[in-house]
């Protein structure tokens, strides 16, 4: 089946699979078939690595400068002819800070080195960020890992949320013997807060910043409790209530990180809501996750707005909305450990900038050992590979952190397609813009806009070729078979289906911007994409990590192993192949009667200074 066929066999998809989740994976695997789900990811992937090998042998060898290097916007190339405008933006306009949790939050299994911490704390800064630790009482119980992971978090100024899931090891068992014990709800949702509240005390206690606890995780997903929300909504809702008995003032509690955004994600919160009001319990942040879809999804679908005003109706409409769960996708991926992750991860961020989220938690700091056996291989989805090296998502991390250590400007959108995304910044003479091309899957893209649509989603189930051929344009509408009142929806499908594929195919692909106060100058521009941003591409780095690596492997005593799992991190972290790589201006920028134009590639990124003083001041 190839991979614009698969999505139309998808059901729910269940994303999320951690760290307990990797002892289930047969498990898991054979309740997706069950239940129809089906996914082509791994097809996706090879077909995506291929087109960047294309675009990687168009591109030019372009000269890497030093920081610096400022020129004239008037005498950059100028461009020919007028085209659509993809961007408008107005550096004149009021400015508003951006959210640091939205730019620095992490899932973290314990697992990350402490050098590893130390590298993201030294070139990411991420104080008043938000570390999400698990307790995953079957598989990953409560132990001094917890707390050990959690001062790490404190050294780097971030906050932890503590999220807990599964039956505890003593709890009472159910007399069946299906061995998924985590898809059995607790019998008793006050023992099980209160079991959860002890180790969340001893967090506390030991000096950790604990200040968010989230309650369970993916309950929509097969082994999380999938079967019926009701009877979820009633723990949730009860064990919320405890929770507030036994915790601090302060800690924020609620949840329960669900599985994905849509209508059905929807109709659980209410039901979850409607059970905490009849409790008694006030959540005090709701959260989700999202690894389906295009990376502007947040932003496109407005699922923030939709939350934010579902929870009003409530009562609870000032609770804090956290996306405590994403990535790209889940391994194995060859795509989590090359620029495409990285562009994804700016084009992401940008759009969360758009909505009412505060928190976003990328998954992960550091690949598992669970499930990575060799680096750079899209084992895993950290942003440090197994044995210490940063991936390129660690520089676009950077890129970002950078553009928006300036408060934000209001970006239109005029032309572009949902592929492409753009940050501007700005403070007094000195500004950023961030741009990014990145794609998702289109299949699920396409399955969420038809579900936000409300059309009639039987169709998907009922008449699978069919709509397949009708995406493809090799269908007329008139036999697809849809309700009238749904044709509007399944044309703008096809629309959006014919702009992807377009977009994806194409080498290179100008964004134009139109500059209202415009700068007078660049300073320097930084590139991430198929030519720029991958650290094994570069010789030296290469070699220093193999060294590195083989006297990891070749340690005799622990205290050379802590000694070198907090020096390796940081030694490649500080080379410069893995941070952001400067470029000539005249070869990514032009402008044109004052349109900005920046070259972008399919999975890129580009990070522009500007400056509003002439050049030397």
């Amino acid at each position: 089946m190839s991979w614009d066929e698969s999505w139309m066999e998808q059901s729910e998809r269940p994303f999320g699979r951690k760290v307990g989740e990797m002892a289930m994976r047969h498990s898991l695997a054979a309740a997706m078939v069950v239940t129809g789900i089906v996914w082509a990811s791994g097809v996706l992937a090879n077909e995506h690595s291929e087109q960047l090998r294309r675009w990687s042998s168009r591109l030019p060898d372009l000269p890497r400068l030093s920081d610096g290097g400022e020129v004239r916007l008037r005498s950059l190339p100028q461009a020919p002819g007028r085209s659509p405008v993809d961007f408008r933006v107005d550096f004149s306009a009021k400015t508003t800070a951006v959210p640091p949790g939205l730019l620095v939050g992490l899932n973290d299994y314990n697992n990350a080195w402490p050098g590893t911490w130390d590298a993201y704390r030294k070139y990411l800064r991420p104080d008043r960020g938000l570390v999400r630790l698990w307790v995953m009482f079957d598989i990953a119980p409560f132990g001094r890992q917890h707390i050990a992971a959690g001062l790490e978090a404190r050294k780097a100024g971030m906050r932890v949320m503590l999220c807990g899931v599964g039956l505890p090891r003593n709890y009472p068992r159910k007399a069946d013997s299906r061995p998924d014990r985590e898809s059995k709800e607790p019998r008793n949702p006050r023992e099980w807060a209160r079991q959860f509240a002890r180790h969340a005390r001893a967090m506390i206690d030991a000096g950790v910043p604990l200040t968010h606890v989230e309650i369970w995780n993916e309950p929509a997903m097969p082994g999380r409790w999938y079967v019926d929300p009701q009877p979820f909504a009633k723990f949730y809702a009860e064990a919320g209530r405890e929770l507030r008995r036994e915790l601090p003032r302060g800690i924020r509690i609620g949840g329960p990180g669900e599985t994905h955004i849509g209508r059905r994600t929807l109709e659980r919160f209410r039901l979850e809501f409607e059970a905490c009001r009849r409790v008694g319990f006030r959540p005090d942040l709701l959260s989700w996750h999202d690894y389906v879809g295009y990376p502007t999804d947040q932003e496109a679908f407005e699922f923030s707005d939709r939350v934010r005003r579902l929870a009003g109706r409530y009562g609870f409409g000032d609770a804090e909305l956290i996306l405590s769960e994403w990535n790209y996708t889940l391994p194995p991926d060859r795509f989590l450990d090359s620029c495409a992750n990285g562009a994804y991860f700016v084009a992401v961020t940008t759009a969360l900038t758009r909505t009412h989220l505060t928190h976003s938690q990328f998954l992960m700091l550091q690949d598992g050992k669970w499930e990575a056996r060799e680096d750079f291989r899209g084992e895993s989805a950290g942003i440090f590979t197994l044995n210490g090296a940063p991936k390129p998502v660690f520089q676009a991390m950077q890129m970002m952190r950078t553009a928006a250590d300036l408060p934000a400007l209001p970006v239109e959108r005029r032309a572009a397609p949902w592929n492409l995304t753009l940050f501007a910044s700005r403070r007094e003479d000195r500004g950023w813009l961030l741009a990014a091309n990145a794609f998702g899957k289109i299949q699920d893209r396409t399955r969420k806009f038809l579900d936000y649509s409300n059309v009639d989603m039987s169709v998907l189930k009922n008449r699978k070729g069919q709509v397949r051929r009708y995406l493809s344009g090799r269908l007329p509408i008139e036999r697809l078979g849809v309700r009238s009142k749904d044709r509007a929806a399944w044309e703008q499908a096809r629309r959006d289906f014919a702009i992807h594929k377009r977009e994806l195919k194409a080498a290179e692909r100008p964004v134009r911007i139109q500059l209202k106060d415009a700068p007078s100058h660049v300073r320097g521009v930084w590139v991430l994409d198929a030519r720029h941003g991958d650290p094994m591409a570069d010789a030296d780095f290469r070699r220093t990590f193999a060294e590195l690596k083989s006297s990891l492997g070749h340690r005799s005593r622990r205290a050379a192993a802590d000694r070198l799992t907090r020096s390796i991190p940081m030694r490649l972290a500080a080379h410069r192949a893995a941070r952001p790589s400067p470029v000539s201006p005249a070869e990514y920028l032009q402008i044109c009667d004052g349109t900005l134009i920046l070259k972008t590639t399919p999975y890129s990124a580009i990070l522009v200074e500007l400056v509003w003083s002439p050049v030397g001041d």
